[in-house]
């Protein structure tokens, strides 16, 4: 369960609950249409044994599917669902199984008539109408259950959203972290100083720097629509909402993860570093409202809304919504775009789970050690095995190196980098054999 509520949110609960009523409605129609098929019976005074029993043997069918209905609303819900919502909404959902039931019960009695008796047109225009009433039993049952299961949703999906967009703060915070850590090697380390693998680290966090400028824009928005659509329904908690848009707006975060990824890009590590942790410094500030609007007041405005306006018991609906981490348009986790949607695709933030996004420390003087080893730390590598490093002169492929590096656009460290070194060590060893000809041949 814990797993499935960072995945989905509480308003996923609607398909359920709508292939249920889908199906009633749909039973209904048939049950009209039976009913008007009776009557032109009735009307055309066809009312012989054979026609009695083909509309008889239609209504047993009909019945027995609203019967069966009735058994997967008695089920739809598990014994430990997603969310303790759903045992109130279970519910009404048995109400709606027992009037289903209470309905074809009473509809039987008067097929169990029609068969009795002698074939006639009043008995088939009685049967008509027995139909008919049956139908108008099932579509007030059925549009009462869904509105008020519908309402439901709506007032603790109105709640969720304010959640999820707290939620996606917290990430943000948790990555921004991370990246100030990341950047930390570089502090001390001048421009000039800097290798290529160094640069192309730098370049990977201001990639991630950028999602985080983005995530705070869509956080920001979020929480202003959020507070603007939960502001009849739990005043308190959209008031919390909007102070802390105001808050993420007035320390200009976004600007600053922008000046932030700037300087990464610009490959200036001895500032990087300043401008990360002074990003993460200043949304550190804003934690203490996000834990507060996670619980406290707004738990307590929610919980008496849903006990007050719908008779239902929240349980702990209200910690469950508050696990998903799922953000933006579109329902699916990282939607918005790419800020979160590049860090939140699992419905958890990957800058934990996948440190090479960011480049940095974790990749540093790294290689495949089943292939590769580093040379006294520097950007030269010699193969493990084979005949290519026995006749090389190092200078030979630090010169191929510089020369191709001014031509060759870096795309990843771990890909087109290691790609470049072998390429240098192949040039050079030709290069070596080359040369050797040459020489032989004066």
């Amino acid at each position: 369960n814990e797993y499935l509520r960072l995945q989905t949110e509480i308003k996923d609960l609607e398909n359920k609950y709508a292939t249920l009523h889908d199906e009633l409605k749909e039973l209904a129609e048939q049950q009209r249409d039976l009913a008007e098929k009776a009557a032109e019976e009735a009307k055309s005074e066809n009312a012989d044994q054979q026609t009695r029993d083909e509309l008889a043997a239609e209504q047993s069918e009909l019945n027995s599917k609203l019967e069966k209905l009735a058994e997967k609303m008695e089920s739809a819900t598990r014994d430990k669902p997603l969310y303790d919502l759903e045992k109130d909404l279970q519910k009404v959902l048995n109400e709606e199984a027992q009037a289903i039931r209470d309905s074809v019960a009473q509809n039987q009695e008067g097929l169990e008539q029609f068969l009795n008796g002698q074939p006639s047109p009043q008995s088939t225009q009685q049967f008509s109408e027995e139909g008919e009433q049956q139908a108008d039993r099932l579509d007030p049952a059925r549009e009462q259950a869904e509105q008020e299961i519908a309402e439901a949703l709506e007032d603790a999906q109105k709640m969720q959203e304010l959640l999820k967009a707290v939620n996606a703060y917290q990430q943000l915070y948790a990555a921004q972290e991370e990246l100030a850590k990341q950047t930390q090697p570089y502090k001390d380390k001048p421009q000039s100083e800097l290798s290529r693998e160094d640069q192309l680290a730098l370049q990977e966090m201001a990639n991630t720097e950028r999602q985080i400028k983005e995530g705070l824009e869509q956080v920001e928005q979020a929480l202003r629509e959020g507070a603007e659509n939960a502001e009849e329904a739990y005043p308190e908690a959209a008031q919390d909402a909007r102070n802390i848009a105001d808050a993420i707006q007035q320390a200009n975060l976004a600007n600053l993860a922008d000046g932030s990824a700037k300087t990464m890009q610009a490959g200036k590590g001895d500032q990087s570093h300043g401008k990360a942790e002074h990003l993460r410094s200043e949304m550190e500030k804003l934690m203490s409202e996000c834990n507060q609007c996670q619980g406290g007041g707004a738990e307590s405005e929610f919980t008496q809304r849903l006990k007050l306006m719908r008779g239902m018991a929240a349980g702990d609906t209200f910690s469950q919504m508050a696990q998903c981490k799922k953000f933006g348009k579109g329902n699916k986790p990282g939607g918005m775009g790419e800020g979160l949607g590049g860090m939140m695709g699992t419905g958890q933030s990957q800058m934990g789970e996948n440190k090479s996004l960011l480049g940095g420390e974790s990749m540093l003087g790294q290689r495949d050690k089943g292939d590769q080893e580093s040379v006294n730390g520097d950007d030269n590598f010699t193969m493990r095995e084979g005949p290519l490093d026995a006749n090389v002169d190092k200078s030979d492929v630090a010169k191929s190196a510089d020369n191709k590096r001014e031509i060759r656009p870096a795309k990843s460290v771990t890909g087109d980098l290691l790609m470049n070194e072998y390429d240098d060590v192949v040039d050079a060893y030709f290069k070596k054999l080359t040369t050797g000809k040459k020489k032989g041949s004066d």
